[in-house]
């Protein structure tokens, strides 16, 4: 059932909205009733309703501020406006906060009927696009870890060059253009560490919520690094060095990611025994270079091997990994190998399917069942591509392949699709694709775009440039879309209608 609330400053008004409709037949609740805006924002912030009805001209908060203060909130909530013949000025001024349903007084049961049928399916609209959201955040989050994992993992254990990990890596995190601070909690002994962290995890809640904290423990010393969100850090400063008990912190400023990891791999490859702590557990990192160097071979091999000798890889593989017996460092090792190939075999290794990877991954228990997840899942992945030989091998050819089939999609950007198709950095995908294609991505985007505009142009006539405009991805600025068309092509769209037509 959803959930509203009903302002009006009329009682008669209020009241006779609640009674006149069934609206446990509609499947809405009605869980207050209030005389002004005031008394709303109150109960919303309480309640978190689904749909306010609200009227406009109210005493105290009216109707259009208490809009305007719910949106700026980013509640998830659906206004509908019910008001007057003298105050549709104001109901305009509220479609700008995206108020898309209106009532005029009076209303009768049916117009209230038929707005609310409209308002459930924007609700259910919305749940559903907020759950893809939260979906694709958890996702990315997860996929940003496990990589700052992989990258220490590749050379603290791996004992890789850094410039190697950061070229390997790369494509999943910018190393380059975003701040980073590393701070130091010198003499923490074991028995304190759980609880400085519960301490560090609830101020980073409630001060940054939605940055990580990438955690390192050496030599009873606490390693924390994190993106940049502030220009002033003096209120962190004083609460990590008031930390109990007592330790002797230091943090430090980086241009970017790459600088901090120059900096700290140097020292954490003093040490024999490195600790990441992810959440309650923790991952040991040691001297497992040479084996990883010959798991990293065998599996680049596996991807150009088919039918016996691709068995064969697999049983070597095997055998490589019953070396491995510290499920926690097996655990980090298994999906880096899956993160850092997945983009070399196309479509085959979607993000759907390593998010249900690294999901079955949490769920093993011991280092066997890791193993057999891993090689159950190379086994599959290496057939079905060999099986099907994908004619887009790499990201530019993925690029190119999207872009042709949803030019209608007026958010189409590098920035959107690497970060809600190909999951990888931006600046890296700029210079593949250019590298690859010899044209930049928003060259290559127009030029996309008047190709299939022209082929329309000349077979729907003058009367369907709009059209034409949205199926290219246009449709939000046609003004914008006749002036490229017109520096590619030399002519208007409705000229150039005319001069195929004709």
């Amino acid at each position: 059932m959803l959930r509203m609330i009903i302002v009006d400053d009329e009682k008669a008004i209020r009241e006779s909205i609640h009674t006149l409709i069934d609206w446990d037949k509609l499947g809405i609740t009605i869980i207050g009733l209030c005389k002004n805006g005031a008394e709303a924002y109150d109960m919303i912030l309480d309640e978190y309703p689904d749909i306010i009805l609200t009227d406009i001209k109210m005493p105290g908060l009216t109707g259009l501020e208490l809009i305007s203060r719910i949106t700026q909130a980013q509640l998830n909530v659906e206004f509908v406006i019910l008001s007057g013949y003298g105050e549709f000025e104001f109901a305009k001024e509220a479609m700008h906060y995206g108020v898309k349903h209106y009532l005029l007084k009076p209303t009768s049961e049916a117009q209230i009927i038929e707005v609310m049928k409209a308002v459930k399916e924007d609700c259910f609209r919305r749940r559903i696009n907020s759950d893809i959201r939260e979906k694709h955040r958890q996702f990315s989050a997860m996929v940003y870890r496990r990589t700052i994992q992989d990258a220490l993992t590749a050379a603290i254990s791996g004992n890789m060059p850094l410039q190697a990990v950061i070229e390997q890596e790369n494509r999943f995190i910018d190393f380059e253009n975003t701040n980073y601070e590393l701070c130091y909690f010198y003499y923490l002994e074991e028995k304190d560490l759980a609880g400085c962290l519960r301490e560090l995890t609830a101020y980073q809640q409630r001060q940054a919520p939605g940055i990580d904290l990438h955690l390192i423990y050496v030599n009873y010393a606490l390693i924390v690094f994190f993106k940049g969100y502030a220009s002033d850090y003096a209120a962190f400063d004083s609460f990590a060095a008031a930390l109990r008990p007592s330790v002797q912190y230091e943090r430090v400023s980086f241009q970017n990611l790459a600088d901090l990891l120059g900096v700290l791999v140097k020292k954490l490859r003093r040490f024999e025994t490195v600790s990441l702590l992810d959440g309650e557990n923790r991952i040991s990192l040691c001297n497992y270079s040479g084996l990883l160097q010959r798991i990293e071979q065998l599996t680049l091999r596996l991807k150009q091997a088919g039918g016996d000798e691709r068995r064969e890889r697999l049983e070597e593989l095997t055998g490589l990994l019953s070396e491995i017996t510290d499920i926690d460092f097996l655990s980090v090792l298994v999906t880096s190998l899956l993160l850092k190939h997945s983009v070399l075999f196309g479509d085959s290794a979607t993000p759907a399917n390593i998010s249900k990877f690294l999901t079955a991954l949490k769920k093993c228990e011991t280092a066997e069942d890791l193993r057999r997840l891993l090689l159950s899942q190379l086994d599959a992945l290496f057939a079905k591509n060999a099986a099907a030989q994908p004619e887009y091998k790499d990201c530019a050819a993925r690029i190119i392949q999207y872009v042709e089939h949803n030019l209608d999609n007026p958010q189409l950007s590098l920035k959107w699709l690497a970060e809600n198709q190909l999951f990888m950095n931006v600046d890296y995908l700029s210079k593949q694709f250019a590298r690859q294609t010899g044209e930049r991505f928003s060259a290559f985007l127009t030029r996309k775009r008047i190709e299939k505009a022209m082929a329309l142009l000349a077979s729907c006539g003058n009367d369907k440039i709009y059209n034409v405009a949205e199926a290219v991805g246009c449709g939000n600025n046609p003004q914008y879309f006749s002036q490229i068309f017109k520096r590619a092509v030399g002519m208007t769209p409705s000229e150039y209608s005319k001069s195929v037509s004709g």
